[in-house]
């Protein structure tokens, strides 16, 4: 490379990296989130329940893209005749698009664990699934998700689908 096609290189990236970050509608910004969850899980069989997930995220607007990091802690039960329930802590990513109607994806990843009346185990959790979001206002999201979950604890495991409706609050 030339020390000409260098510079035009570097100017290339300045600028574009300048356009980045001086976009319209671009800033950083903390999410809150909160979801009331349905549960349908298979450990030893099917069983339903509720749950609630509580999402701390900060998004870098890239307007129209959304890049958002999060950590999630949240958890389950499962009534029936023998109970059991779950608590995960998860970190992840959701990606998705900024308008009015948000859709978006997630992944999340990190320790969880299954307890019962017998015993308690504990292991990898996971999380993926999508969700669409519709901005009330600046501050406000309110959605819903539909996303699969799993914990692999010690000898057990349990996966399951989620439907979910969360409230975001924008900082």
């Amino acid at each position: 490379m030339t020390e000409r096609s260098a510079t035009r290189a570097a100017l290339g990236a300045a600028a574009a990296l300048g356009l980045l970050l001086g976009a319209r509608g671009a800033a950083a910004e903390a999410v809150v989130g909160i979801e009331p969850r349905a549960e349908l899980v298979i450990r030893d069989k099917a069983r339903f329940g509720p749950g609630l997930m509580a999402t701390l995220g900060y998004s870098l607007d890239l307007y129209p893209l959304l890049l958002a990091p999060e950590i999630e802690i949240g958890g389950s039960i499962f009534p029936g005749d023998a109970w059991f329930g779950d608590v995960r802590a998860m970190g992840g990513l959701r990606v998705g698009f900024t308008a009015s109607v948000e859709p978006s994806i997630y992944l999340h990843a990190g320790y969880g664990f299954v307890g019962s009346e017998q015993a308690m185990a504990h292991g990898f959790a996971v999380d993926a699934g999508a969700a669409l979001d519709g901005r009330l206002s600046r501050e406000v999201t309110l959605g819903g998700s539909l996303g699969y979950q799993g914990i692999v604890a010690a000898d057990s495991s349990m996966h399951g689908i989620v439907l979910g409706a969360h409230v975001g609050v924008w900082f």
